[in-house]
């Protein structure tokens, strides 16, 4: 009985799809192995609570700020957190965007939303002002001015480059002083006392400080 032999070009073609095959199966192999080599250098998936939109310093964190991500454990910060409940209802201390994680330092203790945001040695004081600039927000800078009671032709400079904390709503605060509004700043003890003093007897001017702190 005659066997029959297949076409050279079917020969080729053949030799052709098993070097293929060979190579797919050594780069799968190299591929599942250099997965292997990275797994055991960023450790096994761990769970990680991280913002799930962005969140502004000094807010109360509910539940739908958080969500849990899986991420290798040498990626995790230290005091990351793993569970959501370890973070609801705190206040964060810094702003947080989408996707970062949380750890206990971004995280106050047992303090409310606005003693969470004073750092120590610094005290949160609220002053009356003539007028708040228009677009000032919480982190801006702002030297507060009071006007002379005793005759001088210029006014007295009581806070300089105050971390602003609390902005309130516009009202239509005028420059005449017929209104007022308060701002609530971040400054030393000593600040504190002359805002106390002297802001104490009518409303203080604003002036905002550059981004470049001049």
């Amino acid at each position: 009985m005659l066997r029959r032999r297949l076409p050279r070009t079917t020969l080729l073609f053949l030799a052709g799809a098993l070097a293929c095959a060979a190579a797919a199966a050594a780069i799968v192999r190299g591929a599942l192995a250099e997965a292997e080599t990275l797994r055991a250098a960023t450790g096994p998936l761990r769970p990680m609570v991280v913002a799930a939109r962005f969140v502004e310093r000094g807010a109360v964190l509910v539940e739908d700020d958080l969500r849990i991500a899986e991420v290798p454990s040498a990626f995790a910060p230290p005091g990351a957190l793993a569970d959501p409940a370890e973070a609801d209802g705190r206040v964060v201390l810094t702003d947080l965007v989408a996707g970062e994680p949380l750890t206990r330092s971004r995280l106050a203790h047992g303090r409310g939303p606005l003693a969470a945001l004073v750092p120590p040695g610094l005290r949160a004081i609220a002053v009356p002002v003539l007028l708040v600039p228009e677009g000032l927000a919480p982190g801006d800078r702002v030297d507060l001015l009071a006007a002379p009671t005793d005759g001088r032709p210029y006014a007295e400079t009581l806070a300089e480059a105050a971390e602003v904390l609390r902005v309130p709503p516009p009202r239509g605060g005028t420059l005449s002083g017929e209104t007022e509004d308060t701002l609530v700043v971040l400054v030393d003890p000593a600040a504190a006392l002359r805002l106390a003093r002297v802001g104490g007897g009518g409303a203080l001017s604003v002036a905002v400080v550059g981004t470049e702190g001049g």
